[in-house]
């Protein structure tokens, strides 16, 4: 029996300007730092996939709802001052729990915590 998962593909893009092997040093890096992370509020890093691109392209679980930011856009006006305050705690306690590990997440933005 097969059994069918969605997962979410993220390419990386290099820029022109980009020195390859600092690029593949800082993914390598980035990689095995997110295969570690285990925490409610922390989208997981379930593996890298080749054939998207010059590099590996990250694998994570598709989130039905999306990026954060796409998902508040969407629905703020059926999102009630609750929810609104619950999902900024989640988002807290990720950050949080970045910051317990060492971690400082240098572009924070509803687009990255997808």
């Amino acid at each position: 029996m097969t059994t069918y998962v969605e997962v979410a593909v993220k390419e990386i893009v290099l820029r022109n300007d980009a020195d390859m092997l600092t690029v593949i040093n800082q993914l390598y890096q980035k990689i095995k730092l997110w295969l570690k992370l285990e925490h409610k509020n922390i989208v997981p890093l379930w593996g890298v996939a080749d054939g998207f691109g010059s590099l590996a392209a990250l694998v994570s679980p598709w989130l039905e709802n999306g990026a954060l930011t796409g998902y508040i856009h969407c629905e703020h006006r059926m999102l009630s001052y609750n929810k609104k305050f619950a999902l900024l705690d989640n988002v807290a306690q990720g950050l949080q729990y970045f910051h317990s590990q060492s971690i400082v997440h240098g572009d924070l933005s509803g687009i990255c915590a997808h």
